[in-house]
């Protein structure tokens, strides 16, 4: 019983590579660029994230090249990794809404982006289920296909285009009863409104 507290105390601080506290950081990264991008302020934006986005890349690619990597086994790799990849989409959402949407209204076209994004925390929950089924799926039409890198990109590519059509239905019903929806009811029931299900 011991070992088992030990195991989850310390898997909130120290857990090798990704600690539950300290990575609601990347929560917190992600809220307040929200709230900056809805708010209009774009100069502290680029003020903020153009530099941590910069910071969290080259620290994450720094330590990749100086820690050795395991694809099993959690390591320093992995979490440094995860901090590159940080830096990527601070910079790629940058970029993005600073200068591809600015200029000219380019993310409205994207149509299958935006419904991503709409319910993504829904996606995030379930898409465990459906890699799953594709998984037990392509393993008996292909047993070895995990060990190769033409099968796990096949792999990947099959999860997106399900999750393509998912939401290509789901949005005729405005994404009704996924976790976004019923955040905004919760939301609303307390007298706030939330802009989630809104374009």
């Amino acid at each position: 019983m011991k070992k088992y507290f030990s195991a989850t105390f310390f898997s909130f601080l120290l857990a090798n590579p990704y600690p539950l506290l300290p990575y609601l950081a990347y929560g917190a990264f992600g809220a307040m660029m929200g709230m900056m991008i809805y708010k209009g302020r774009n100069k502290l934006l680029k003020f903020i994230f153009i530099p941590s986005g910069i910071f969290f890349l080259f620290y994450g690619f720094f330590g990749m090249m100086n820690f050795e990597k395991t694809i099993s086994t959690p390591d320093y790799f992995w979490y440094f990794k995860t901090n590159s990849e940080l830096g990527i989409f601070m910079l790629l959402l940058i970029f993005t809404v600073l200068f591809l949407e600015q200029k000219s209204g380019f993310l409205n076209k994207l149509s299958v982006l935006k419904r991503f994004s709409r319910i993504s925390l829904t996606i995030y929950m379930f898409e465990t289920t459906t890699s799953e089924i594709f998984r037990i799926a392509l393993l008996q039409v292909w047993p070895s296909w995990n060990q190769t890198i033409n099968g796990c990109l096949l792999f990947g590519t099959l999860n997106v285009i399900l999750w393509i059509v998912i939401l290509f239905f789901w949005a005729k019903i405005n994404f009704k009863y996924s976790l976004e929806y019923y955040w905004v009811i919760f939301f609303k029931r307390i007298g706030k409104d939330s802009t989630k299900m809104e374009f």
